[in-house]
């Protein structure tokens, strides 16, 4: 049988129309793969061999070659079941599939030649085996996700808060002792998701806080604002802060007006930044 091999980028229109005319007039083709989307089964740079469709019926699991808007992909067959004339196809290492036009098939992917050796790509055996090393792949992906979330939230919860008092009032005032706790959740989250700071200060004592008191922080790094409340909004104000979807300073003061064994709880909400890295630890500080 015939192949024919093309020493011109892959990527190119004109390896794209050249390989459609070729596979549409019967003639296998040959190229060698590049990208990622069907580990664990191509690694990339392998030697794919491709049959004509019309030389064959295409079953579930085989890889065929497709051309669209953005160029020819060799995808996975998932789903024969779709409407008329439709297939969904997907790569190893995808989590979604897409429909495909069935007419947009150029062929089929037959043999996958590497340091492996010759390895063919439409048997029945071959499908199998290409589904267990892709449950390998996911689990293996799973577990170390899980790792990172564990150590993510022994870091998490690991930080240490401080409160500082600023008054101005005379030099002869009596002084009162202010703490503060603080807690967050959830205590792992992913990116695109809220996180909910609880913060309570405390006047213990032993005098009356008749000054001005603030309470100071930034949005944590890789967050950016959602809301800053407080649970005496008669007495405590938290409007000074980036806008929802900024970031910088958050600040709650109060009117002078801070009882001895009186508590304010704050809520500050953040929403973690889409592109964070997997088991990034968020700290935040508060004063």
């Amino acid at each position: 049988m015939k192949h024919t091999d093309h020493a011109i980028r892959r990527d190119s229109l004109l390896f794209r129309s050249l390989s459609g005319e070729l596979l549409r007039s019967g003639v296998p083709v040959r190229f060698r793969a590049e990208g990622a989307s069907m580990r664990p089964n191509l690694q990339g740079g392998e030697l794919l061999t491709v049959e004509p469709a019309g030389t064959r019926k295409v079953h579930r699991g085989n890889i065929v070659l497709t051309e669209g808007p953005d160029g020819l992909q060799a995808h996975r067959v998932t789903s024969l079941d779709r409407a008329p004339q439709k297939i969904e196809t997907r790569g190893d290492a995808g989590w979604t599939s897409e429909t495909v036009d069935a007419r947009a098939i150029l062929g089929c992917v037959t043999h996958s030649e590497s340091l492996r050796g010759l390895e063919r790509m439409d048997t029945r055996s071959s499908r199998f085996r290409a589904a267990v090393r892709r449950a390998g792949a996911r689990l293996s992906a799973a577990a170390g996700l899980r790792r990172r979330w564990i150590f993510s939230l022994g870091l998490f919860l690991a930080a240490l808060l401080a409160l500082s008092l600023v008054a101005a009032a005379p030099a002869s005032a009596q002084t009162s002792d202010l703490g503060m706790t603080q807690s967050a959740a959830p205590a792992v989250v992913q990116s695109g998701n809220n996180i909910t700071f609880t913060e309570v200060v405390t006047n213990n004592g032993p005098n009356n806080v008749n000054a001005t008191t603030v309470v100071y922080q930034q949005t944590p790094p890789n967050t950016t604002f959602v809301s800053a409340t407080s649970s005496d909004p008669a007495n405590w104000n938290c409007t000074n802060n980036p806008g929802v979807g900024g970031t910088g300073q958050i600040l709650c003061d109060s009117t002078g007006n801070f009882a001895n064994g009186a508590t304010v709880t704050f809520t500050i909400v953040v929403n973690v930044v889409a592109t964070t890295a997997a088991g990034t630890t968020i700290v935040n500080s508060a004063d």
